[in-house]
């Protein structure tokens, strides 16, 4: 394979020169697989030749790497240099986070379906060709196909759970294991999955394959957040459906720099903020969801507040239109008059004092 030098631009950086593939088919390929790699020279050179070994012909493969500082960089560049299939290297000048690293790459695919994976997990070789044909018989209107994931350690032996059940959800496995594998004639089972995730994500972001046409239109992922792919599942779940196959076709490392150990702060946050997105597009609307409704709009603004993050005066006002009351309207107040957390503190202990106000106030210690 022959390979050229390209100005490639970043919108938030300079340009950099980096190599690009000139072996692309004309009529584009049918599926784009992405690695995504920051800091993981001790293993994507394994995940690459893992993904290689896809069993589905028609396929570009891009690799992007977030601005590491270790050795990524040169083992990719080594590993692509042996490599014969159709691939393309993209590298942030400034370290941009997950959610951008995907939008860049969403923005150069070429194929109908895209399928993503970290540079530290592995698939299995059939994957994407069997998610590609499952997908193919599937209406338009189905968005992503997922399964689910064995769990490795950081020297690749497996571990006695499984991602389902690491992140379990009962009303999801109850639907997709009540029947066994009868319950998928065709190969997967098709599924309303709204509702399941407004309580939580228990979806293995490496075993999806999504339209990429569906990603786009939902204007793909949301740079806010860490956990970037919950809020896309629910995304997707709200435009289309999706289909679950039976199987295990990806495995998933836990090692110390997982980003579910590192940075649960981080983590809490943006689940605060994907409630408050919910609840604001009307999606914990009803009767059976109001307390996570009023919980949403609340715990966000507390959130914001405590941080002294000038958002929180617009999600207070949400908060106090959405569920008027004595409590609400007076935390919208102190958010707007610049008050500090431990000022908030003092000013609630005296209003308990007051007959009649006292049972009103909310306990915030």
């Amino acid at each position: 394979m022959k390979w050229t030098r390209a100005v490639v631009f970043d919108r938030h950086s300079d340009a950099e020169t980096i190599p690009v593939s000139e072996d692309t088919e004309l009529h584009g390929p049918m599926v784009t697989l992405v690695v995504t790699c920051y800091n993981q020279a001790q293993y994507v050179r394994r995940t690459l030749e893992n993904v290689s070994r896809q069993t589905y012909g028609n396929t570009e493969l891009i690799i992007i790497d977030d601005c590491s500082s270790d050795d990524s960089e040169q083992v990719i560049f080594e590993w692509l240099s042996t490599y014969k299939g159709n691939a393309r290297f993209l590298k942030n000048a400034r370290n941009l986070g997950l959610s951008a690293s995907l939008n860049r790459v969403l923005g150069e695919a070429r194929g109908k379906y895209f399928a993503a994976i970290a540079a530290d997990d592995f698939w299995a070789p059939e994957k994407t060709s069997e998610q590609v044909q499952l997908l193919e018989r599937t209406s338009e209107t189905v968005a992503f196909a997922f399964s689910d994931a064995s769990l490795m350690d950081e020297n690749d032996n497996l571990l006695q759970c499984h991602f389902s059940e690491m992140f379990y959800n009962s009303e999801f496995n109850r639907m997709v294991c009540g029947g066994g594998e009868s319950s998928f004639p065709d190969g997967g089972l098709e599924v309303s999955l709204l509702p399941m995730l407004l309580c939580g994500n228990f979806i293995a972001p490496m075993t999806c394959m999504c339209r990429v046409a569906s990603l786009r239109d939902v204007g793909g992922w949301d740079t806010r957040l860490l956990i970037e792919d919950w809020d896309m599942w629910i995304r997707l779940s709200v435009v289309g459906g999706a289909v679950y196959v039976m199987k295990r076709y990806a495995c998933y490392r836990i090692h110390a720099k997982s980003t579910s150990r590192s940075r649960a702060a981080e983590m809490r946050e943006s689940q605060l903020m994907i409630m408050w997105k919910c609840a604001r597009a009307g999606l914990l609307d009803g009767e059976i969801h109001i307390g996570e409704k009023r919980a949403a709009f609340r715990d966000y603004a507390m959130h914001l507040f405590r941080r002294g993050r000038g958002e929180a005066r617009g999600v207070a006002r949400e908060y106090a239109g959405a569920f008027p009351s004595f409590a609400s309207l007076t935390f919208c107040i102190i958010c707007h008059v610049g008050m500090s957390w431990g000022g908030m503190m003092v000013l609630l202990r005296l209003l308990r004092r007051f007959p009649f106000v006292g049972n009103k106030v909310p306990r915030l210690e």
